[in-house]
């Protein structure tokens, strides 16, 4: 089991250094962030059910959903009945390194910084 501290710090050198250095220092900022990674645990390694579920477990219930509609709520009731499904399309991707297309496929929302008409609606 790795420490989940050790791989977020992963996470935030990785991009503090992709989003502080030049063009020319990110290829040395991917290799770091690979060695690194791969140092920390067995992060290549397929997760369990249980470490799937623990994941939407700790993930906020009615955030992003996808294009279906389905949102973290609905695996979370659903689990009993979706959990293997889920399972095998994490460990398909393990090891094929291949997403089925729907699940790359996401809704994008343009949210206008500022009013756009000047009279109140």
């Amino acid at each position: 089991m790795t420490n989940d501290e050790d791989i977020a710090a992963c996470f935030i050198n990785y991009f503090s250094d992709l989003f502080t250095s030049s063009v020319q220092n990110h290829k040395d900022a991917q290799n770091t962030f690979r060695r690194d990674c791969l140092q920390i645990g067995n992060i290549t390694q397929p997760p369990s059910k249980e470490e799937i579920l623990n994941i939407i477990k700790i993930m906020r219930g009615n955030a992003a959903p996808s294009p279906d509609g389905f949102n973290i709520t609905f695996y979370r009731a659903a689990w009993n009945w979706i959990g293997d499904d889920v399972y095998h399309m994490v460990r398909a991707f393990y090891t094929n390194k291949l997403l089925p297309d729907s699940i790359k496929k996401t809704n994008i929302v343009l949210i206008p910084k500022k009013l756009i008409c000047s009279t109140p609606l």
